[in-house]
């Protein structure tokens, strides 16, 4: 069976300036950046080499599946019918999974009622001009017009960050992103933690015109930190146990500081 350490050599960036890695107009998402910022390393194996996850995770797998039903059940009509929900759990073979129910309940209690909705699970991709240009791209998990305001939702299954939303970068992205889908309102940024009780203070961001262009700007120099990276073959890991522990790839990092056998089915052929 090949080791995993061969396997690691195979992934290595050994003269990786030889090859293009990056496209003369760079694509970033939110959750691009959320990587990079986390490590370089998993920046090139998710988004520009493209690796399926060594290292699997049921916390993102349920993830995944809130949002699908989430998305679902507002296709369907209002979230805050508790027969809705719970037909909605029937119909995808999870109305015995507590968790879930109390995800899509929680939700219920902190959807804004009779706000003209703008799109669940909605693409969207916006041209900067600003530098060097680039395209940034994301899906917004739920957008509403309400209140004089334009809402954005990011659905959260994991546990509440610390810190001001104003600081994290993800949160200022899909602001920049989602400024143009209505540009005459002002832009709110919501994390919606679904894990928690509805009595939870909610984490905003509302940005103002000058916010998002710097946001804009900040966003440019990163992207240009990314072609450095890509034109030197420079995405060396970070080695920090907390970062690498939650880490898709630990288990074929050669920088990674857990170890971890990757979930790969592997090749049952020798390599010397």
């Amino acid at each position: 069976m090949r080791s995993v350490s061969v396997h690691r050599r195979m992934l290595g960036v050994a003269d990786m300036s030889r090859d293009r890695l990056l496209a003369d107009i760079v694509a970033m998402s939110p959750s691009a950046l959320d990587d990079w910022q986390r490590c370089p390393r998993l920046y090139l194996n998710r988004h520009i080499l493209g690796l399926p996850a060594s290292d699997g995770s049921a916390t993102a797998q349920t993830g995944n599946l809130v949002h699908d039903l989430l998305r679902y059940l507002h296709g369907l009509g209002d979230c805050h019918d508790p027969a809705l929900r719970l037909a909605t759990l029937e119909n995808h073979g999870v109305d015995d999974h507590p968790t879930v129910g109390a995800m899509l309940d929680h939700h219920a209690a902190r959807c804004p009622v009779g706000a003209t909705a703008v799109g669940h699970e909605l693409e969207v991709v916006r041209l900067s001009r600003l530098g060097r240009v680039w395209i940034g791209s994301g899906r917004l998990d739920a957008v509403w017009i309400h209140d004089g305001i334009l809402d954005v939702r990011d659905y959260k299954t994991g546990r509440v960050r610390d810190g001001d939303l104003a600081d994290d970068a993800r949160a200022q992205f899909q602001a920049w992103l989602a400024q143009p889908l209505a540009p005459e309102l002002p832009i709110r940024v919501r994390y919606e933690y679904l894990s928690e009780a509805p009595d939870l203070d909610p984490l905003e961001y509302e940005p103002d015109a000058d916010d998002l262009e710097r946001v804009e700007r900040e966003l440019g120099a990163t992207i240009d930190a990314i072609r450095d990276a890509a034109s030197a073959g420079e995405f060396t890991g970070v080695n920090e146990t907390e970062t690498c522990r939650l880490c898709a790839y630990r288990s074929i990092c050669p920088d990674s500081a857990v170890a971890a056998e990757p979930t790969w089915p592997l090749p049952d052929d020798h390599v010397d």
